[in-house]
């Protein structure tokens, strides 16, 4: 539509005249008693511009897509740098965001993806936005290339919350290939480490 309506070549009742064939139902009910007038059509976009342009809304809605969850690295990075640029069209100061955003970017990803991130980023320089999403897709276009599917940027942190909502038994002898790990259970859950393995200790009979 906004084709037609820069389109010099055209008066306005013609774009008043596409303006009504491209709408249909409620949007079309506002202007289809309009006359066909040169100045009908600044009416009918005003009146379509009070009707629906919310712009806070409009915000809302774009700011709830970059939280949603998303599938994969390359969809994330999609969603945020799509909403990013509407956002910044509908004037808000997403340049002064990154602090902001980081911090919710960052905690969707898993424990390795996170650390990965850290390790290249350094800690010298302020981390932004633009940086942390081009650090997404070379990580997107490396599984594209070994042929990795790209897994979910949640999916390793809600299999270790899954795994320590289990009940467990007694952990403290075995480790979690379920070899045998010491020879007593001490009644008190904590934390071990192996060379290979982080032994998860629980409460039970050992």
């Amino acid at each position: 539509m906004s084709v037609i309506h820069n389109d010099r070549s055209l008066d306005n009742v013609q774009k008043l005249f596409y303006l009504r064939s491209f709408l249909k139902n409620e949007p079309l009910d506002i202007i289809k008693n309009l006359p066909l007038l040169e100045t009908s059509y600044d009416e009918a976009l005003s009146l379509l511009d009070k009707r629906y342009f919310n712009k806070y809304k409009n915000i809302n809605d774009h700011i709830c897509r970059i939280l949603i969850k998303p599938f994969s690295l390359r969809q994330f990075v999609c969603i945020v740098r799509q909403n990013l640029a509407a956002l910044s069209n509908l004037d808000a100061k997403v340049s002064e965001w990154d602090p902001i955003l980081i911090c919710i970017f960052t905690r969707k990803l898993d424990m390795h993806t996170a650390h990965l991130y850290q390790l290249e980023r350094g800690g010298e320089s302020e981390p932004k936005v633009e940086d942390l999403l081009n650090y997404f897709e070379k990580r997107a276009l490396a599984m594209e290339n070994v042929g990795a599917p790209q897994p979910s940027l949640v999916r390793a942190v809600h299999a270790v919350t899954n795994k320590l909502k289990e009940k467990p038994g007694c952990h403290y002898s075995m480790d979690i290939i379920q070899r045998p790990f010491y020879g007593s259970c001490p009644q008190q859950p904590y934390i071990v480490t192996s060379s290979e393995n982080a032994i998860f200790k629980g409460k039970g009979q050992g």
